[in-house]
């Protein structure tokens, strides 16, 4: 018989025996012929390869990312249990089976491509793959593949670790996507800018120009005429003069005022936001005839100015979006003080209701609805938040969260 033992030395030392145990005849007796070998180190080797592969065993089933082992054919040997975080199979599922069953197939022919490659023994780059999930979803994966060698040198398949780089493709997309949307609201204001500038420049030209021009060549002729005026006709041609000059002035003090109240309402300055909100809700009623309802229970909120600014300029596009898109035929406002929050955090919030066609997901999310990103800058400029849904032919809510000093009075 064979069996190990361990035996203790003078020193303290641990050695290990191998024992061979054999039962003879000696002399016609029964004896045991027994052999020791020392098989110390041969076991110090075999226990640290032991623990060398327990220790990549963890390092490999514990790892994050897809490992696996493929044969000549491409069919699947290994794949450690990161398998099922990412795309959902257990490994069992697919051991034996093709690559090609779970590539986008988009990408078969290229995969299948790069295997031949790979069986060639080319050196294959890092790529990335779409992979169906067991849910029918898709992940992109980031391969790094090697080439297996059999004992003579040739190509028996391939090894890889495969990268779930799904959130970070979408966070690259996303980031993408708001660049540009930045870049296009940065063209837009530059856009607008130069309108506004053209719109100004134009009605002070046209309007005050032309009005001024026109009062101070009639102002000359009464000047003129005040020295030679001597008949009662020409005093009432005087007096027809007068009065043409004073509508004229009315009529320009007006386009002055509508000029300055379009690049900023006074009101807002003068008697605040609730204030400037009416007031808009009811000249845009006027202008468009559409139904209007304000309703609030604070007389004021004291807000810094450049909120209070952000807010109403939302609150104009906001207008604005609901004549150009919505179909509306009434338009709710709501001013309230919102609920505290866990933390203390108080909050106003302003809510735009509309009986339209209802805003879609679609549109809120497109890119190119610059007025609806300009309204969320707007918000983030001063820490707000803001909601937008709709439902079809239920109308649109506008949400927005604008937060107050803690202890701020109303």
């Amino acid at each position: 018989s064979e069996y190990v033992i361990s035996i203790i030395r003078k020193d303290g030392g641990v050695r290990h025996l191998q024992v061979f145990r054999k039962e003879i005849l000696w002399d016609g007796k029964r004896q045991f012929q027994v052999l020791y070998q020392d098989i110390t180190e041969c076991k110090r080797v075999e226990d640290a390869l032991r623990e060398s592969e327990e220790r990549y065993r963890t390092l490999i089933e514990t790892s994050r990312d897809l490992i696996y082992t493929a044969d000549r054919k491409g069919s699947i040997t290994y794949m450690n249990p990161a398998l099922e975080k990412i795309l959902g199979y257990t490994p069992h599922e697919l051991n034996g089976k093709s690559f090609a069953e779970i590539f986008a197939p988009d990408f078969i022919d290229k995969a299948r491509d790069l295997f031949r490659r790979a069986m060639k023994g080319e050196l294959i780059p890092v790529y990335e793959a779409e992979m169906i999930r067991k849910d029918g979803g898709r992940n992109t994966l980031e391969f790094n593949v090697e080439t297996l060698y059999d004992k003579k040198g040739k190509p028996a398949g391939r090894y890889g670790i495969g990268r779930d780089i799904t959130d970070r493709r979408r966070v690259e997309e996303e980031l993408r996507t708001s660049q540009r949307q930045l870049r296009d609201l940065a063209e837009r204001q530059q856009r607008a800018r130069e309108e506004e500038r053209i719109m100004i420049a134009r009605e002070i030209h046209d309007e005050l120009g032309g009005g001024l021009v026109g009062l101070k060549m009639d102002l000359s002729w009464l000047l003129n005429k005040l020295y030679d005026t001597e008949t009662d006709r020409e005093i009432t041609a005087l007096l027809s003069k007068v009065r043409t000059s004073s509508k004229l002035i009315d009529k320009l003090i007006l386009v002055v005022r509508r000029v300055a109240t379009d690049l900023r309402p006074s009101i807002l300055d003068d008697l605040g936001l609730i204030a400037a909100l009416e007031w808009q809700l009811q000249e845009f009623a006027d202008r468009t005839e559409i139904q209007h309802e304000f309703v609030t229970a604070l007389d004021y909120v004291n807000l810094e100015k450049n909120t209070s600014t952000a807010v109403f300029r939302i609150f104009q596009e906001a207008l604005t979006n609901v004549l150009r898109h919505s179909r509306a035929t009434k338009v709710v406002v709501t001013l309230r003080e919102g609920d505290k929050s866990l933390f203390g955090d108080e909050n106003i919030i302003f809510e735009i209701r509309d009986n339209g066609k209802g805003i879609t997901e679609e549109e809120i999310l497109n890119p190119e609805s610059l007025g609806l990103l300009g309204m969320k800058e707007r918000v983030l400029a001063f820490g707000g938040e803001l909601s937008i849904r709709g439902e079809p032919g239920g109308g649109t809510v506008l949400i927005l969260k604008i937060p107050r000093i803690q202890g701020e009075p109303l």
